[in-house]
């Protein structure tokens, strides 16, 4: 068992395990002491068992709740300080954790929004459509500082805050306007503000449209 965990990396799926393997692949790629993996199958009826044995990953399968309950499931399960948020089809860039743990440990973020990169997991042109397109949303010429909304597919929030603001609200069942909800709660808290930084980053494998 680790101990003195700083970073629990908290992973929903659902009948996906193709992503989930490329996402796990990334994430071991990189170094990973104190940190741990938790992956919570939100009642796949596709076979992770491959998974399980390939990664020492913390798998917990529940019946089928939506990614909300799924991550809060994921929260109560972790040990560390600072909870990372990740949907499976991202993937980490090479010293991406070792970067957060850094920041963190030097900056104490309460909640941190990490964007997509402009550079897609596959080099479609739909993909790098999408993956510019929201860079240049979200991140162009954006400076480093607090702002009002953030990412829910991959967001690192210190656990204690993120008990105390009750978690993700589970009234969505599916990948909908949970971020939006939560971030309304986390202005209307007043006690915590949403920090953006260009430093950090993950790659998101956009679905083909051509």
């Amino acid at each position: 068992m680790k101990k003195n965990i700083f970073l629990s990396i908290i992973i929903p799926t659902f009948n996906n395990p193709d992503d989930l393997d490329k996402l796990c692949n990334s994430i071991f790629k990189n170094n990973i002491k104190e940190v741990e993996i938790i992956v919570i199958d939100d009642g796949s009826t596709i076979s992770m068992n491959n998974l399980k044995s390939k990664y020492p990953i913390e798998y917990y399968k529940i019946n089928n709740s939506g990614p909300s309950f799924a991550r809060n499931f994921g929260a109560k399960k972790s040990k560390g300080r600072f909870l990372f948020f990740l949907d499976s089809d991202i993937l980490i860039p090479e010293k991406m954790i070792q970067k957060i743990i850094n920041f963190q440990k030097e900056k104490e973020k309460k909640i941190l929004s990490i964007f997509y990169s402009q550079f897609p997991v596959q080099d479609s042109i739909s993909q790098r459509f999408k993956a510019h397109f929201d860079y240049y949303y979200n991140c162009h010429k954006k400076e480093d500082g607090y702002i009002n909304s953030f990412q829910g597919s991959s967001c690192v929030f210190e656990k204690d805050l993120f008990l105390k603001l009750g978690g993700w609200s589970e009234d969505f069942k599916g990948a909908t306007l949970e971020n939006e909800e939560f971030a309304k709660r986390i202005e209307k808290d007043g006690g915590s503000q949403i920090y953006f930084t260009s430093k950090l980053y993950v790659h998101h494998n956009f679905a083909k449209l051509n």
